[in-house]
């Protein structure tokens, strides 16, 4: 069999954005070669604020062939408090079971809670019990926190704007339009963003688009920098605090 790759991901700041979400990721997608992924939703419960992954709202929003609610998997500290424990451990063989499925379909699966970090959510340990899993069966698996993938150099261009009024005091670099969408939404987390404008340049530290007041923008960490290369390395702890980085069996 060849090898699988699972995503994990952390919806934090999706919570009205949910058709821009799934039209992202299913660009995305479209773009490697797969077909629409299968979300997995590992949360003991449904019952939340943000309105698109309320109950059955995004299932909804998918429909029943690219859904899939284990809350086996969930945290059950949220409902009984106490330290994080998955409510049953052995449930990691369904999700591989999933996953090996769509892989025969050209689908892949991306499981997911409502933690921006990967490194501080229930969703670390569902990843290592999968791993162990599929250590146990043979399987070949790689994880990664959605889009994957290494950081690598993008570059915007300002045809009259100064950087320092397109992005002044934001946390992130908003887009009026967005022509090719795929580049902005697939950056790994920690890319590096080359901002040009007439007569001056600088970099950033990214991670994939966000949709701000309805725009489409690219996160902004850290500060600016003069050169990819400080981006990167700023990305690279970036990387490292949040958990980020591909995992195999």
């Amino acid at each position: 069999m060849k090898t699988i790759e699972v995503f994990t991901w952390g919806y934090y700041g999706w919570g009205t954005e949910t058709p821009k979400l799934v039209q992202a990721v299913d660009a995305i997608e479209k773009s490697r070669g797969f077909d629409p992924p299968v979300f997995v939703d590992v949360r003991i419960s449904r019952s939340v604020r943000a309105p698109g992954f309320r109950e059955k709202t995004f299932e909804k929003l998918l429909g029943p062939d690219r859904y899939v609610w284990m809350n086996r998997l969930g945290n059950d500290a949220i409902l009984e408090g106490g330290a994080m424990r998955i409510n049953d451990p052995s449930a990691a063989g369904d999700l591989l079971n999933l996953a090996c499925e769509n892989a025969s379909r050209n689908r892949r699966v991306i499981f997911f809670c409502s933690c921006e970090v990967l490194a501080s959510c229930h969703r670390t340990k569902v990843a290592d019990l999968v791993l162990a899993e599929a250590r146990r069966r043979g399987v070949d698996v790689v994880l990664d926190e959605w889009p994957g993938g290494e950081p690598r150099t993008h570059e915007v261009r300002l045809s009259k704007e100064s950087i320092a009024h397109r992005m002044g005091s934001r946390v992130s670099l908003p887009f009026a339009r967005v022509p090719d969408l795929v580049p902005i939404v697939s950056l790994p987390w920690g890319s590096a963003v080359k901002v040009t404008a007439p007569g001056e340049y600088c970099y950033f530290t990214a991670g994939p688009a966000i949709v701000v007041r309805g725009k489409w923008a690219l996160p902004k960490y850290d500060g600016l920098f003069a050169t990819a290369e400080e981006a990167l390395a700023a990305g690279e702890e970036l990387r490292a605090d949040r958990g980020c980085g591909r995992r195999n069996s």
